[in-house]
């Protein structure tokens, strides 16, 4: 990674951090404690509600996060934001559970903190907060925290005013690459439709190329719109020479995404956009 993108990372994991600390994210503050929860009268609740409740009560992370999502949805119980960011956040951190940590950043993708019901919160800081989460879910392993921590990254760097298209484009590619090596289809389609973004300037351009391969790779797990993604590539750049994809995504797949390294055509007999892409 050149130290453009590095400096890029370094300024807004910075920014993250000054606003995590100005609007206080944490949650282990909030009251009523676990211990002290009551059912309130006149209120109603499910025999699964009341079980997960005991649970939880215990300090069991995942069943905090259930506590929380039956408040989000009114599942067993009255729906209730307050209560459910309450719980949830108690699971993402006091119990440092994974999936609750995804679940904030989705709230805070969404806007849904009561905190900030009476705030005009923009876009960007609603970001800042959802990729402290994922964060922390991430170095956990979390999969679907990883990839929409990259799709976070990557509207923040496409609408920063102080970064060129082209940094822009690089530092989300950075990443998607480890996520799509990791088989997440998703991930996949998303770098293959970055490096589509790049403009060709010859036969063998190794982006516009690469695109092609993540795209069918992407088609192949079965990401429908890749197809639509090929298709739109082949019709405007016809002449161009797909012959080694065809190879290289066997290469791929056959080494579980560990050997995708792109190989310059040395075969001048192309095949057909109907032999490569089954249509």
């Amino acid at each position: 990674m050149n130290s453009t993108i590095q400096n890029v990372f370094k300024t807004r994991y910075f920014l993250i951090a000054i606003t995590v600390s100005f609007f206080n994210i944490s949650c282990t503050h909030l009251e009523p404690s676990a211990s002290e929860w009551k059912p309130k009268r006149g209120h109603s609740y499910s025999v699964e509600f009341e079980n997960a409740m005991d649970s939880a009560k215990t300090g069991n992370p995942s069943s905090q996060l259930d506590i929380g999502l039956m408040y989000y949805f009114g599942r067993g119980v009255k729906i209730s934001l307050d209560d459910a960011w309450l719980w949830i956040c108690r699971s993402a951190d006091e119990g440092n559970y994974a999936d609750a940590q995804f679940a904030i950043g989705n709230l805070a993708q969404l806007g849904e903190i009561p905190a900030w019901e009476n705030m005009d919160v923009s876009r960007y800081t609603k970001l800042r907060f959802a990729l402290y989460y994922y964060r922390k879910a991430s170095v956990q392993g979390h999969e679907k925290a990883m990839l929409e921590m990259a799709r976070v990254d990557e509207e923040m760097s496409s609408t920063n005013p102080y970064i060129d298209s082209q940094t822009a484009n690089v530092a989300s590619q950075y990443q998607y690459r480890p996520l799509a090596k990791k088989g997440i289809a998703e991930a996949q389609y998303s770098l293959g439709l970055l490096l589509s973004q790049v403009e060709p300037f010859s036969d063998y351009h190794k982006p516009s190329r690469e695109a092609f391969l993540w795209l069918s790779i992407a088609k192949i797990n079965g990401i429908k719109k890749a197809g639509k993604k090929l298709r739109e590539l082949a019709s405007f750049m016809p002449t161009r020479s797909y012959c080694p994809i065809k190879v290289l995504v066997s290469r791929c797949l056959e080494s579980n995404y560990q050997n995708c390294s792109f190989d310059p055509p040395n075969n001048p007999k192309c095949l057909t956009e109907i032999e490569l892409y089954g249509h």
